[in-house]
């Protein structure tokens, strides 16, 4: 849904984080010379009647201001809105609702496994374009390249274009295209739990972090996205 990008600043910049609210921090007596007389020697177990002081998974983060919270909540109610194609769903989806994909355990978490998608590839890693024989089964308002299928035998009207299960429900996965072998994996929805709060960090911290050519040897490189909008966060 084009929405995505503008609902996941929505949700996560102002809370969805359950883990940024403020730590209560180790106990008294941990921070003020160690064991006290007449205290247990081993770790200080936190009372179970003690409220966090944390907030909830999926709510909004504490000290926020009251228009930070009804942002919040706008935000919130479009997200797990159930869109109509006379509202402008479309022309290719999925799921009606963003909630669809990302409600488990709560809004913006992930999604059960039924939700799944795979991912078929065949051919020397870093091959682009389809693959005669692999038909393309990826939504294609995500820019995958539609994967070609044999045309139909002119001597047979009948004859199928596609193969499809209707025991698995989606379309059947060759295990080789021609002599070569058909890698298969799946991809579920991620949480978004506060993805906004990357808006936090600046263009400058981004760069001096991607390491490029990984000039510290330590193993990791990184690769900056630009966008239209200029230095890409969310993917």
């Amino acid at each position: 849904m084009k929405r995505a990008s503008w609902l996941v600043a929505q949700l996560g910049a102002i809370g969805l984080f359950c883990a940024c609210g403020a730590d209560p921090g180790p106990p008294s007596d941990l921070t003020s010379g160690g064991h006290q007389p007449g205290s247990p020697s081993g770790p200080v177990q936190q009372d179970e009647t003690t409220p966090s002081t944390r907030p909830p998974l999926g709510g909004p983060r504490e000290g926020l201001t009251v228009d930070q919270l009804a942002a919040f909540e706008r935000g919130r109610i479009v997200f797990e809105h159930r869109w109509t194609p006379s509202e402008g769903l479309g022309p290719r989806y999925n799921a009606v609702a963003c909630a669809s994909c990302h409600s488990t355990p709560v809004t913006g978490g992930s999604a059960q496994l039924y939700r799944n998608f795979y991912l078929a590839a065949a051919g020397p890693q870093g091959s682009q374009g389809a693959v005669s024989g692999l038909p393309s089964f990826i939504v294609p308002a995500y820019g995958v390249d539609p994967g070609r299928i044999p045309a139909p035998d002119p001597m047979d009207p009948l004859a199928p274009t596609d193969i499809f299960s209707l025991e698995r429900g989606r379309t059947v996965i060759p295990d080789f295209v021609g002599m070569t072998p058909v890698t298969m994996a799946q991809r579920g929805s991620v949480p978004i739990f506060g993805v906004g709060l990357f808006e936090f960090v600046t263009n400058a911290t981004i760069v001096a972090g991607a390491d490029w050519n990984d000039s510290d040897s330590d193993g990791i490189s990184g690769r900056i996205n630009h966008d239209s909008e200029g230095v890409g966060r969310f993917g």
